[in-house]
């Protein structure tokens, strides 16, 4: 281990921190729009995509990984601070004592966690008091999704090899199967879904939240790209009911992509293998279609 992880290893986060939920993510799984009830919600502190630099920046090559941090080594530390101290996260103009804080959810994708070897960014145990929960998509849709946005992406960039060894850490780490939720399950009852997810974090559901009005102003989420990736979400009305059909026709797809399909399904089948799926109680008839999400 490097000097990062060794100044590290043994230590924890605070005891007088504010309770954390970690939501483990692939990307294009509808986690934004998830996502975004919790940014809506006055008693949960929200954060978005923290750890999304950590994968991209390589010391050696000299990249600056964002403004105020020069350096790789300075951007690691900075992440592990609000790792171990997740009050850091909150505003000041919060004004609360750690202990009164809001709840904060952490929407991460799990590649951001681990190297493309498999190996941990950062040392696992500064998380381990977290709660785990989990957050996964048909690989068909949501690599068919990203094609749409971006063309060249990786195998490792997926995440859903990453995500399936996060899910067995965190099952280990936790002594049971983490929470977890299809994207398709949650766009079909957005509503019964995540009152199911709240009852599981002890938190009142209010299915207002599931709603916003557009424009919405959040440039915390605009790390990537100038905002392509939120554009839909950011420009909606908030989560809509919509089913889709069961197949998608992948076959306009390179066959890079149709490859990373293939070797996704197992990964993704064995999280979606929790004894802790939720899954919709109803899908009504009034479900639509709609781009918003997609």
């Amino acid at each position: 281990m490097d000097e990062f992880h060794d100044n590290y290893k043994v230590m924890k986060i605070s005891s007088e921190s504010p309770e954390v939920v970690m939501h483990h993510c692939v990307p294009r799984c509808v986690s934004t729009a998830f996502g975004m009830y919790f940014r809506g919600r006055p008693d949960v502190h929200y954060s978005h995509e923290r750890l999304a630099r950590l994968p991209y920046f390589d010391e050696i090559q000299g990249h600056v990984p964002e403004p105020g941090v020069a350096t790789y080594i300075e951007m690691r530390r900075r992440i592990l601070r609000e790792l171990l101290h997740p009050e850091l996260l909150i505003p000041s103009e919060n004004d609360q004592p750690a202990d009164q804080a809001p709840l904060i959810f952490r929407k991460e994708m799990s590649y951001y966690m681990l190297a493309e070897n498999g190996d941990p960014l950062f040392p696992l145990r500064a998380i381990e008091e977290y709660q785990h929960t989990f957050m996964t998509r048909d690989p068909a849709r949501a690599l068919a999704s990203w094609y749409k946005k971006e063309q060249n992406f990786s195998w490792y960039e997926t995440g859903y090899e990453s995500q399936a060894q996060m899910y067995r850490w965190a099952k280990e780490n936790d002594g049971v199967d983490p929470i977890v939720i299809d994207a398709a399950d949650f766009t079909a009852d957005p509503d019964g879904t995540m009152s199911q997810y709240c009852a599981h974090l002890d938190l009142v559901h209010n299915p207002a939240w599931l709603k916003w009005d557009p424009p919405v102003d959040a440039k915390e989420l605009e790390i990537w790209a100038h905002g392509k990736w939120h554009t839909e979400v950011l420009n909606s009305r908030g989560v809509q009911k919509r089913i889709h059909e069961k197949n998608i026709d992948i076959s306009g797809l390179p066959q890079k992509i149709q490859s990373m399909i293939d070797r996704a399904r197992e990964p993704y089948l064995e999280v979606l293998s929790s004894s802790n799926r939720i899954r919709p109680k109803a899908v009504t008839a009034d479900a639509v279609q709609d781009k918003v999400l997609a």
